[in-house]
C-alpha cells in the first residue's frame, strides 16, 4: 500500500510543479480565470439567462429578424395544457419548459370580461385585434368548462381540476401588473423570433462541454495508445509508429467527416469520433517523450539491471510526461471547439435542436447578404473566434513555459 501511495504522491508532485510554474505567469492566471468562468457560467446558464425554456427554443414569429436593442410589449398568457413535473437538476440540464405564451402587442384595453389587444406586426400594420378572456390570461384553464360571470366575478375550473372564483377588477389588476410586460432583446431576434442572446449563451454550453468531453476522450485514449506503442519493441513498434504518424499527418477534419458520414450525426457521435481521432496527437507527444527518455544513459543502466518495463514506466517515464501532455491537452481543447463548430456548420453535428455556435451560423448564413441582419452571423462567429483564441493563447504560453523548465519538444 505504501508503495502505491508513494508513486501517487510522486505523480501529484509532478503535476503540482507544472501548475506552480504556470501560475507564475500573470497572463496564464487571467486566461485560466476566464476559462473557469465560462465553464461555470455554461453549467448554470439556464438559471440566469433571459430565455430559460428548453434549449432556448421559445419562438415568436411576429417579432422575427428584429435588430439588436429591440423591445416590445408582450401579453403573457398562461398555458392551458398540463405542465410536466420537473426537478431542479433536470431544469439545470435542459431548461424549464415554458408555462406561458407571449403575444407581442401595440396596445390593449379591457372590455368587460375580455382584454382586447392590437397585435404587433413587423410590417407596421397593427390594425389586427384579438380578444381574450381575462381569466384565461391569468390562469391555466380547463377548456371544456365554461367561464361563468356572476355579480362582477368570474368562476372557472383550472386545468388541474380545481375551481376558483376571482373578481373582474382583481383579474384586470393582475394583468396590468404582471401579464403585460416589456421584453428587451439586447442582441435582437432571429428569423423564428428567438432571442439571439439566449441562443448564444445556450450554445456556449453545447460548444464548451462538447469540447471538454472530446478533450477527455483524447487524453485517455491517446495516453493509453502512446504508452502501448512507446513500450513496444521490434516490428510491432515500427508498425505502431507508422500507423500513428500516418493518421496524425492526415487532416483531422477529413477523417472526422468521413467517419461521421458513415455512423451519422449526434452529440455523442461528434464527441467520440473527434476525441478518438484527435487522440493521435496526444499519443505522438507521449511516444516522443518516451523515445527521448530512452536515450538517457541511466535508462540503459536500468534495463541492464533487470528492472522491468512497467517499473521503468512508473518511476521514470510518467512523471516527465505530465507537462508536455498538459500543454497538448489545452491545444486539443482549442482544436475541439473548431471541429465541433465546423461539423455543426456542415450539418453533421448535433441533433435535437441542441444549440451550437456553428449551428447558428449554418441556420442564418443566408442573412449575411441582407443589410441589417449581418449580426446573426457575426455574433456566433465572434464567439468562436474569441474563445478559441483564448485557449490557443493559453496553450502557447503553457508550451513555452513548460518547455523551458522541463526541456521537451512537442512534435
Amino acid at each position: 500500500m505504501r508503495k502505491y501511495l508513494a508513486i501517487l504522491f510522486k505523480y501529484f508532485g509532478a503535476i503540482k510543479k507544472a501548475f506552480a510554474l504556470l501560475w507564475k505567469d500573470k497572463f496564464t492566471k487571467v486566461y485560466a480565470g476566464i476559462i473557469a468562468f465560462l465553464l461555470l457560467f455554461s453549467f448554470l446558464l439556464f438559471l440566469i439567462f433571459p430565455d430559460s425554456a428548453h434549449f432556448s427554443e421559445t419562438t415568436c414569429l411576429p417579432i422575427g429578424n428584429q435588430p439588436p436593442g429591440f423591445s416590445v410589449k408582450m401579453l403573457r398568457m398562461a398555458e392551458n395544457k398540463p405542465q410536466p413535473v420537473q426537478d431542479f437538476f433536470s431544469a439545470l440540464k435542459f431548461g424549464r419548459p415554458s408555462n406561458d405564451n407571449y403575444i407581442p402587442i401595440i396596445s390593449s384595453h379591457f372590455d368587460g370580461t375580455d382584454i382586447v389587444v392590437k397585435e404587433f406586426s413587423a410590417s407596421g400594420d397593427s390594425s389586427y385585434e384579438s380578444r381574450f378572456n381575462i381569466a384565461d390570461v391569468v390562469y391555466p384553464l380547463n377548456q371544456s368548462k365554461k367561464i361563468i360571470e356572476n355579480n362582477g366575478a368570474l368562476s372557472f375550473e383550472k386545468n388541474d381540476g380545481s375551481t376558483a372564483e376571482e373578481s373582474i377588477s382583481v383579474l384586470q389588476g393582475i394583468i396590468d401588473g404582471q401579464n403585460i410586460v416589456i421584453q428587451k432583446f439586447i442582441l435582437g431576434t432571429d428569423h423564428m423570433g428567438r432571442d439571439v442572446m439566449s441562443q448564444i449563451l445556450s450554445a456556449t454550453r453545447g460548444t464548451l462541454w462538447a469540447a471538454f468531453i472530446v478533450t477527455f476522450i483524447s487524453l485517455v485514449s491517446g495516453f493509453i495508445l502512446g504508452i502501448l506503442v512507446g513500450l513496444l519493441k521490434g516490428k510491432m513498434r515500427l508498425l505502431g509508429l507508422w500507423l500513428i504518424r500516418s493518421l496524425s499527418s492526415t487532416p483531422a477534419m477529413l477523417l472526422i467527416i468521413a467517419v461521421m458520414f458513415i455512423i451519422g450525426n449526434g452529440f455523442w457521435h461528434v464527441c467520440f469520433v473527434s476525441g478518438l481521432i484527435l487522440s493521435f496527437q496526444i499519443a505522438q507527444v507521449i511516444i516522443s517523450g518516451i523515445f527521448l527518455k530512452r536515450e538517457k544513459k541511466f535508462m540503459e543502466s536500468a534495463s541492464a539491471l533487470g528492472i522491468t518495463r512497467m517499473q521503468i514506466l512508473k518511476n521514470y517515464y510518467l512523471t516527465d510526461l505530465f507537462s508536455p501532455v498538459f500543454a497538448s491537452v489545452i491545444a486539443i481543447f482549442y482544436a475541439a471547439i473548431l471541429v465541433e463548430s465546423s461539423l455543426n456548420f456542415l450539418g453533421i453535428g448535433f441533433r435535437n435542436n441542441l444549440p451550437s455556435w456553428g449551428g447558428m451560423i449554418r441556420e442564418n448564413y443566408g442573412y449575411i447578404f441582407l443589410q441589417g441582419s449581418e449580426y446573426l452571423i457575426l455574433i456566433p462567429g465572434l464567439a468562436i473566434t474569441v474563445v478559441s483564441m483564448l485557449f490557443f493563447s493559453l496553450a502557447k504560453r503553457s508550451h513555452v513555459s513548460l518547455k523551458k523548465e522541463f526541456n521537451w519538444t512537442l512534435v
